[in-house]
């Protein structure tokens, strides 16, 4: 990742070359992300959270979620087109 990241730097904003290396650049940061995702974080949890833990997290951010989350559209938001396209 540092290595394409260090080439795009070098490459001029007009060069074609730029446009390869941008779409390798992503697709190895999606790739990371999976990464953490799908391994990382539920290795790190099996490690360090005792198993009968694991409900109370479940429910705990289940119910931190259903605070956070708006519960009515935002008082600007377009009802009707072309505002409601986007």
């Amino acid at each position: 990742m540092r290595r394409i990241n260090t080439e795009l730097e070098m490459l001029p904003l007009d060069q074609r070359r730029r446009a390869p290396r941008l779409s390798q650049l992503l697709e190895v940061l999606r790739q990371d992300v999976r990464d953490e995702e799908d391994v990382l974080f539920p290795l790190l949890l099996q490690e360090n959270l005792h198993p009968r833990r694991l409900p109370w997290l479940a429910a705990s951010v289940s119910s931190l979620a259903r605070w956070i989350s708006p519960t009515r559209l935002h008082p600007r938001v377009a009802r009707r087109p072309p505002g409601n396209a986007l």
